[in-house]
């Protein structure tokens, strides 16, 4: 399964413009600045049979991290591999870390780390740079519903 390549090809589809790295922009003191709109969108997959997928489901609804009341909503997006989350930062590493470990902090995080159904199972993260991360961000949402949401600590 190769995640990041899913991205790039659906990102492509949406007619998403992928951020530029390095660049240059010429501006004088006093003008109005453009919005900054470009970041990462990023997503956390992993490969599960009907019965790991019903287990994940049943054990975030114990956590308290479901995303939908139903796990009929979360579809496999290549051969029995189910998004976990969708989301976007505008650090180009995403937030790897925090939602794998947890950490302290005003925002929520998915905590992978709280979820036996996911151990020892391989889980693949991957980000895509785009100049419009929040539109593509809520497209994955509504299109590839994740089957965990984040929560606080």
């Amino acid at each position: 399964m190769d995640l990041a390549n899913f991205l790039k090809e659906i990102a492509s589809e949406q007619g998403q413009e992928e951020g530029d790295f390095l660049t240059n922009y010429t501006f004088k003191i006093g003008e109005t600045l453009p919005k900054k709109t470009s970041g990462v969108v990023y997503g956390f997959v992993v490969k599960l049979n009907a019965q790991e997928k019903l287990d994940l489901f049943n054990e975030a609804k114990k956590l308290g991290g479901n995303k939908f009341d139903e796990d009929s909503k979360t579809k496999a997006i290549i051969n029995d591999y189910y998004p976990i989350y969708w989301g976007k930062n505008s650090d180009i590493f995403g937030r790897m870390n925090a939602h794998v470990n947890g950490h302290q902090g005003g925002n929520s995080n998915l905590r992978l780390k709280d979820y036996s159904t996911l151990e020892d199972r391989e889980i693949l993260y991957a980000r895509i740079y785009l100049n419009n991360n929040e539109k593509f961000e809520s497209y994955l949402i509504s299109n590839y519903p994740p089957l965990l949401k984040t929560r606080k600590q």
